[in-house]
């Protein structure tokens, strides 16, 4: 409508111009309109056919390449009476042209210094097209597009949902390399809950594909009920990523559950779809349900697709069944289905984890008559399956008939024959095969570090073993060993009953941090164990103290922090330390009763448990056999009561949880003092009273003095100390010889106090708790 109110004759050799490139008389024939419209006067319509000649020059501009004429243009325009026409519609032209050329640097240009400095502001469709740019212009600089949504969401402004869904793609496989995939993740979950009315299956459909590949199955789960919750209906696509997701963490009730929803929303699923159910039912160990749903396809006759019986094959192989992958191949060739290298690989593997070797030269034999030729992971697979059978010779000659072949070895090949040199124990081969790897530069990991480890320990060189995970990996190959080298080592001094170097290798994996928790454990746990087997108790008495109390560094780093001796925080039941087993404790402590004369050794091993774990040190102690004569000193009940101390009242309610809370020293220091001038007198305190408060059925300070306008009675002077008093059902309070008047260096809380203290109350149930399991322990 406003291209008519222009002379038709002058539009027309405009535009043909503009097509033609001849972008100088383009402009001239502009201003022979732009003079045209003036004479007759200019009307709104004309003032907007005006415009959009012009924005269709500008874009012309920079299609072209011509940026630099386009932006003096302007600036003349913006100088002269044309002012108007230098809007943000003008330059969104220019950038149009620029997204159309791959321009980012100057697309960039035009936003960040252009516009501006003509008085003209950005807008939502400014900032879209720079970030589509950035989105289209290659992964180094998707980062600047994400910059871009990210400034648009704080400015309040909609982003253009294509370009988030193309951005949107992108994430997994950025946030595998780099780590940046967390704040592209937030920014569209913003933008789903932003821009609502912008979301629609695609978009869904590429996040679900992100969380699948990212193995986040609550973001993805979160997802498909915002889908839900926006009335969108998934396709075939979106229920086919959801088994995928499901089918890589082996649940198979998801995946049966969502296979099943997909059919009662009447949607049928297609090749790809069926592909998606076989491959997660295969990962799931659930190859019957996979031939249940091939059966299906066959019925509807889409079950011709090479993809589909490659899926099944590894299903075969997974299993061990090499007849039942080989009967599958010769339904494919009665199917008429095309059998490729994916599928000739996948039945070897069934035939080599089978250990027929015979099948797999008949396989071979098939893929010569078809004409397929094998690859990489063909000679890989045949290669490893030779080691396995110890028939190594035969192994190095496939291995040179792949490099005959152009084909290069990787990791995975060479640590296959290291395997083969570890079965038939040959170190020479080993040493040759590894320095070979490092001529072809292949570099090695530390799977084939742990390989190279048990190589060395089978030829009685532990010595080496241990210079080489110690010092060589670092200062030679640049590999930091992993926890994984070090228990693998660990194992292997083991096996040699070298207990010295299982010390020292301990005590390098606690240097360097390389183990916390349940790792360092297992680990600690070997060991021991292989001292009971030899005999050896006193070095598993050491080295289960070290396993307690020897505290591995650089923790921190790992998300140890700060050792809770309760065995609290982030890591759980053991913190940084982990847990040997209460059966291996039994036993270890069992065997030190029998041996005797380790009283001294014992105790230390004692108190490191302890200060991790009450129960795991009452259950040695029990297999020690120190039963109800033992008496420990007042400073040792104290400091395990302290460890199981209760909260204030505001945090446990009523009686004495089992929250952790340790006095400060000060109060602990005061409060062993105390408890020593009273042990005497401890044996006055009856069993059911030390039941109840053990059990948590006594009332607590805080609730007696809610109950009492005075303070709870001492009981009199004279009277046996720490005796329970008074008529009330709990009696009253164990009283300090000499000082009646006070609880310990805390005092008795004032009525209306009630406890709040958390000293207070941290030295009463310390006291407390003291009390009862001095009265437990006789």
């Amino acid at each position: 409508a406003s291209l008519k109110a222009l002379p038709t004759e002058l539009v027309q050799q405009f535009l043909a111009l503009v097509q033609a490139g001849d972008y100088e008389e383009a402009l001239k024939a502009l201003r022979k309109v732009r003079r045209a419209v003036r004479g007759r006067g200019c009307s709104k319509e004309a003032f907007g056919g005006l415009r959009a000649l012009l924005h269709h020059l500008l874009e012309g501009y920079a299609c072209a390449g011509r940026l630099q004429e386009a932006l003096e243009l302007l600036a003349d325009m913006k100088a002269g009476a044309e002012a108007r026409l230098v809007s943000v519609a003008a330059f969104n032209s220019l950038l149009r042209g620029l997204l159309t050329r791959g321009s980012l640097d100057q697309a960039r240009r035009v936003v960040r210094e252009e516009m501006p400095q003509l008085g003209v502001l950005p807008n939502d469709t400014s900032l879209n097209l720079l970030m589509d740019t950035a989105a289209r212009a290659g992964p180094a600089h998707v980062d600047e597009a994400w910059d871009v949504l990210e400034e648009m969401q704080s400015k309040g402004l909609r982003a253009d949902k294509y370009t988030v869904s193309i951005l949107t793609k992108g994430i997994s496989d950025r946030e595998k390399r780099r780590g940046s995939a967390p704040r592209g993740v937030a920014l569209v979950e913003k933008f789903l809950c932003a821009q609502a009315d912008d979301v629609d299956e695609v978009l869904i459909n590429s996040l679900l594909d992100v969380f699948c590949r990212m193995g986040d199955m609550p973001r993805l789960e979160a997802t498909l009920q915002k889908m839900r919750q926006y009335g969108i209906r998934g396709s075939a696509v979106t229920y086919g990523t959801i088994v995928k997701a499901y089918g890589k963490t082996g649940s198979i009730e998801k995946v049966v559950e969502a296979w099943e929803e997909m059919s009662r929303e009447g949607l049928e699923a297609n090749a790809v779809t069926y592909g998606c159910m076989l491959d997660a039912c295969v990962k799931c160990g659930h190859l019957e349900k996979a031939l249940q749903v091939f059966a299906h396809m066959k019925q509807r006759g889409l079950h011709r697709n090479t993809i589909l019986y490659a899926t099944l094959i590894k299903g075969f192989a997974k299993s061990k069944d090499a007849a039942a992958a080989r009967e599958l191949h010769k339904e494919m060739l009665r199917e008429g289905v095309v059998c490729n290298v994916v599928v000739f690989n996948s039945i070897i593997d069934a035939c080599v984890r089978a250990n027929d070797l015979n099948a797999v030269a008949e396989v071979l034999q098939q893929m010569t008559i078809a004409g397929v030729q094998p690859d990489l992971i063909t000679f890989s697979t045949l290669i490893k399956g030779y080691c396995s059978s110890g028939e190594l010779q035969k192994a190095v000659r496939l291995a040179e008939e792949l490099q005959a072949r152009n084909l290069e070895c990787d990791e995975i090949v060479f640590n296959s024959l290291l395997e083969g040199c570890v079965k038939v124990g040959d170190l020479q081969l080993g040493l040759r095969l590894f320095a070979d790897m490092r001529e072809k530069g292949v570099r090695p990991s530390c799977i084939t570090f742990s390989i190279l480890v048990k190589l060395l320990s089978r030829a009685c060189r532990l010595d080496l073993a241990c210079q080489l995970v110690a010092h060589d990996m670092r200062a030679l190959h640049g590999v930091t060993p992993t926890r994984m080298v070090w228990s693998c080592l660990v194992m292997c001094a083991v096996k040699a009953r070298d207990l010295a170097r299982v010390d020292w290798i301990l005590e390098r994996v606690d240097a360097e941090g390389v183990a916390i928790g349940s790792g360092r454990a297992s680990m600690y746990a070997a060991a021991v164990e292989a001292c009971l087997q030899q005999g050896e108790v006193l070095t598993g008495l050491e080295l289960c103290e070290k396993a307690y109390s020897r505290e591995p560094q650089d923790h921190s780093c790992r998300g140890g922090g700060a050792f809770n001796g309760a065995g609290g925080g982030v890591l759980g039941v053991g913190g940084i330390f982990g847990h040997l087993s209460n059966e291996l404790l039994r036993r270890l402590f069992e065997a030190v009763r029998a041996r005797g004369g380790l009283d001294g050794e014992a105790q230390a091993a004692l108190r490191a448990i302890g200060s991790v774990s009450a129960r795991a040190r009452a259950a040695c102690e029990e297999a020690l056999g120190r039963g109800g004569g033992a008496r420990r000193s007042a400073d040792e009940v104290v400091e395990e009561a302290a460890l199981s101390t209760s909260a204030s009242p505001e945090q446990s309610g009523t009686a004495a949880p089992a929250a952790p809370l340790v006095a400060g020293a000060g109060s602990l220091g005061s409060l062993a003092t105390a408890l020593a001038e009273a042990s005497p007198s401890l044996a006055g305190l009856t069993s059911p009273a030390a039941s109840a408060l053990l059990s948590g059925t006594a009332p607590s300070p805080w609730q007696y003095h809610q109950m009492s306008a005075s303070p709870p009675y001492l009981g009199d002077e004279g009277s046996p100390c720490g005796a329970w008093t008074g008529s009330d059902a709990w009696g009253g309070w164990p009283a300090v010889p000499g000082n009646n008047e006070t609880w310990l260096d805390g005092g008795w809380p004032s009525q209306g106090q009630f406890w709040d203290d958390g000293v207070h109350w941290a030295a009463y149930t310390a006291a407390a708790t003291a009390a009862a399991a001095a009265v437990a322990a006789g």
